[in-house]
């Protein structure tokens, strides 16, 4: 007699379609599987896209850090940049990273 395993979202608890695919997320050393419906993919997409923003990306291939080949200087008006962003009506974290965006509307506009 076969066996018939139901999944269900880890976030949500909604019931999952056959053939599902998880989603895999390392975490202090470990790396889980995580099984998530359309609603449960955005709560964590919510979730971990502001904490991740600004977070130095790891090779899928091993344990040397990739960066973007576009290297930004660190610039000493970015407090200004955020606060100017804000009282523009931009969507700007208080910490991390600003969009090259953003920080050329401000290049702009001083």
């Amino acid at each position: 007699m076969g066996r018939k395993v139901t999944y269900v979202c880890d976030v949500t608890g909604e019931d999952l379609p056959e053939g599902v695919k998880p989603v895999t997320l390392s975490w202090q050393g470990a790396t889980y599987n995580l099984y998530l419906s359309d609603k449960g993919m955005k709560k964590m997409t919510d979730f971990l896209d502001p904490v991740l923003d600004g977070a130095e990306r790891e090779s899928n291939r091993g344990s040397t850090p990739t960066t973007s080949s576009r290297k930004t200087a660190s610039r000493p008006d970015l407090p200004e940049i955020r606060r100017w962003a804000k009282e523009q009506g931009k969507d700007v974290s208080d910490v991390g990273r600003i969009s090259a965006d953003v920080i050329a509307e401000y290049d702009a506009a001083h």
